[in-house]
C-alpha cells in the first residue's frame, strides 16, 4: 500500500471549529467560564476524533486487503449493460465514529464509479459493485482508493492499493443490427474483370449431365424432350473479386454505435472469405485481415482518437491508401456533419480513389430509475460518390 495522498488529516470543518474555539478563548472566554469550557471542549473533540482516525488508518494501511474481480469473466461486456464487479475486503476493522470510503480509479480517464461507504463491524466483506462505463475501450484499473474519516467529517486520510496483475475490463460497443452494406474492393486481381460476350456460347454454366444422386426434380425435361438426353440444373456458383477491402473508422468516445456498425461490416467481409485492412483514428497502426485484431485496434485507439481533426488523421488515412498501390475504392465510417469530410473527399479525388462513406445517426435513451440500461438506436446509411454527397438510408 503506497501513496498517502493526504498528510494533513484535518478537514475544513475541523479548521472552522478550531478557529471558533480560538476566538472564544481570546475574546469571550476571559469573562465567561462557560465559553472557556465550550472552547476547550471543541478543541478536545477535534483532537480525539483526529487521533481515532489516524490510528484506524494506520491499522487499515497495514492489514487491509482489497481484491476486485468480474462476476462473469467469460461473458462479453457491452457498453449498453452495466459491469458487475465483486469487491472482496479482508482484515477490515472500522473504529466507532469512523467510516471507510472505497473508490475505483482507472487509467487514462477521470471517470470514477460512485463511492462505496462502509460502516460495518465485519472483518471480511464481499460486495457487488455496479459500474456503468461512459464509453467503450479497455479499462485498466489504476488503483483502489480508500479513505478513513469520521462521521462528523472532521478528519480524513486517503491512501491507495494497487491490485497485482488485474486484467483490463474490455467494454465493447453496444450491440446493434447492421444490414448488408455494399462491399468495397480496394484492388482487383487478375481475372476479376472478364469481358463477357453478349451472346452465350457453349454449354450452359448451371446445366450438367444427370447423375442419379441429383434426384428427379433437377431434370430439365424440355431438354430431354428435344435431345433425349438427361440434363440436370444446378445452382450457379457466385464469384466475388479477390481484392482487399480498405476500411477506415473516424469515431471517438462519443460514437460507440458507429464503431459497432464498422465491426459488423468487417465481419460481413470476413464471412465472405475476403481480406481487409482496417485502421481507425488514433495512435496505433492498422490491422490486417483479422477481426479480433481489428477489435483490439479499435478499443486501443479510442483513448487517443480525434475523429474531427484532419491534421491528426491525414497521415494515417494516406498511409492506409498506400497499403495498396492499385487502390480503387475505400470504405469510410464517420458521423454525419463531420467537418473533415470535404478534405477527405478532396484527397481521395486527387488520387482517383472512389469513396463509400458509411454514416450513422444515433439516438440514446438515457438511464432512468426504472431502467438501468442504456439503449442505443442507430441507422446506418451509405453515401456514394466523391463529388456530391447523397444520403441513402437502408
Amino acid at each position: 500500500m503506497k501513496n498517502i495522498r493526504r498528510l494533513f488529516p484535518l478537514t475544513l470543518n475541523a479548521l472552522i471549529l478550531l478557529l471558533a474555539s480560538g476566538y472564544c478563548l481570546s475574546l469571550i472566554a476571559k469573562t465567561d467560564l462557560l465559553a472557556t469550557i465550550f472552547a476547550y471542549s471543541l478543541i478536545g473533540l477535534v483532537l480525539i476524533i483526529t487521533t481515532i482516525v489516524i490510528v484506524n488508518f494506520v491499522i487499515l494501511k497495514r492489514k487491509l486487503d482489497l481484491q476486485l474481480a468480474r462476476k462473469n469473466k467469460t461473458a462479453t461486456q457491452y457498453l449498453d449493460r452495466p459491469a458487475y464487479l465483486e469487491l472482496k475486503i479482508k482484515n477490515l476493522q472500522i473504529f466507532p465514529l469512523c467510516q471507510v470510503k472505497i473508490k475505483l480509479n482507472f487509467q487514462n480517464s477521470k471517470f470514477s464509479p460512485p463511492l462505496l461507504v462502509l460502516k460495518t463491524k465485519e472483518l471480511e466483506l464481499s460486495t457487488e459493485y455496479q459500474v456503468n462505463f461512459p464509453h467503450h475501450g479497455d479499462w485498466q484499473l489504476a488503483n483502489i482508493q480508500f479513505t478513513v474519516s469520521d462521521l462528523f467529517n472532521l478528519a480524513t486520510i486517503t491512501s491507495t492499493q494497487t491490485p497485482q496483475d488485474y486484467p483490463a475490463i474490455r467494454v465493447e460497443p453496444p450491440r446493434l443490427f447492421t444490414p448488408e452494406l455494399p462491399l468495397v474492393f480496394s484492388s482487383l486481381t487478375a481475372g476479376d474483370r472478364i469481358n463477357i460476350p453478349q451472346k452465350k456460347l457453349g454449354d450452359y454454366y448451371d446445366l450438367k449431365k444427370y447423375h442419379p444422386s441429383d434426384g428427379i426434380s433437377k431434370i430439365v425435361w424440355k431438354i430431354f424432350a428435344r435431345s433425349q438426353e438427361l440434363i440436370a440444373r444446378h445452382p450457379e456458383d457466385t464469384a466475388l473479386p479477390a481484392g482487399k477491402s480498405l476500411v477506415f473508422l473516424f469515431a471517438g468516445k462519443e460514437e460507440p454505435e458507429l464503431a459497432r456498425h464498422c465491426l459488423n461490416y468487417l465481419e460481413q467481409i470476413q464471412k465472405k472469405d475476403l481480406e481487409f485492412i482496417f485502421d481507425s483514428s488514433g495512435k496505433y497502426p492498422a490491422a490486417l485481415n483479422d477481426l479480433e485484431a481489428a477489435k483490439d485496434l479499435l478499443l486501443a485507439n479510442i483513448w487517443s482518437a480525434e475523429p474531427q481533426s484532419w491534421e491528426k488523421n491525414k497521415i494515417k488515412f494516406t498511409q492506409l491508401l498506400g497499403k495498396d498501390h492499385s487502390c480503387l475504392e475505400i470504405a469510410v465510417f464517420m458521423m454525419e456533419n463531420n467537418p473533415i469530410s470535404k478534405a477527405l473527399l478532396a484527397l481521395c479525388k486527387s488520387k482517383n480513389v472512389k469513396v463509400l462513406i458509411m454514416t450513422s445517426k444515433k439516438s440514446i435513451i438515457p438511464i432512468s430509475p426504472l431502467n438501468k440500461f442504456l439503449f442505443y438506436k442507430s441507422k446506418i446509411s451509405y453515401i456514394a460518390g466523391a463529388d456530391k454527397i447523397i444520403s441513402k438510408y437502408v
